[in-house]
């Protein structure tokens, strides 16, 4: 079953079909280009294992992320969660996409972990492509020459963001935050890939599609995800 075919599930309002989205993250996996997440991180070797059927498991090149057990704290956005997390440093680099990659959907539920350096978390090495990161702020991507979206208070973060950048936008926790016009991931993009360095981070999960979702996908996805992490959508 490919993405198109999400469009054939439909059930009716008011006499006509439309698309029903899919229920469960599963589907979504099975759907991927790659998913992955620290339930299926392997410390061991470094490993993400790919929860689509693609078999795109992600090595860490350099350091050792581990994994450590997280719990979100209560506020405006968040309610109490406990859940393991892959947690590592700015010297942990992990490349996702080694070829030119076209049009992207990216939806990461991650935090940084400190307010050092200026690099970011999910990027290129020519800062061409910033996805949720960059320097002091936690909301925030680059397309090309032009950041879109804007930073949050919680600029560190003790809690984890839902973040979704694809090709004309880009979302946290369920917002648009703002638009714009990308048409793919550079070379060598993923985690800490940026040459001036990169952030000490938490990653719980990772989807990425080659394609870009409708937005009722994206808000399954990110309703999915939400429910699983504690966090409250639209923050």
């Amino acid at each position: 079953m490919s993405l198109s075919s999400f469009s054939s599930m439909g059930y009716y309002v008011g006499g006509s079909s439309v698309p029903a989205p899919p229920t469960t993250l599963d589907t979504f996996y099975s759907q991927s280009y790659f998913s992955f997440n620290a339930e299926n991180y392997n410390a061991g070797t470094k490993t993400f294992t790919d929860l689509s059927p693609n078999g795109r498991n992600k090595t860490f090149s350099t350091g050792s992320p581990t994994i450590v057990s997280h719990t979100t704290v209560v506020n405006s956005f968040t309610t109490s969660k406990t859940y393991n997390v892959v947690s590592g440093t700015k010297t942990d680099k992990c490349v996702l996409f080694p070829s030119l990659f076209g049009p992207y959907t990216f939806i990461a539920v991650s935090r940084r972990t400190d307010g050092n350096g200026s690099g970011s978390l999910f990027n290129d090495p020519n800062t061409s492509w910033i996805a949720g990161y960059w320097s002091n702020w936690s909301g925030v991507a680059q397309h090309t020459s032009s950041f879109i979206a804007g930073a949050t208070s919680d600029r560190y973060g003790t809690n984890m963001w839902l973040m979704t950048d694809y090709n004309t936008g880009f979302r946290r926790n369920g917002a648009l935050l703002g638009t714009s016009n990308n048409l793919s991931i550079p070379i060598n993009s993923g985690i800490n890939c940026y040459s001036s360095g990169g952030q000490n981070f938490n990653i719980a999960e990772i989807l990425c599609f080659n394609s870009t979702l409708s937005t009722a996908n994206m808000a399954s996805i990110e309703t999915l995800l939400a429910t699983k992490y504690g966090i409250n959508l639209n923050s």
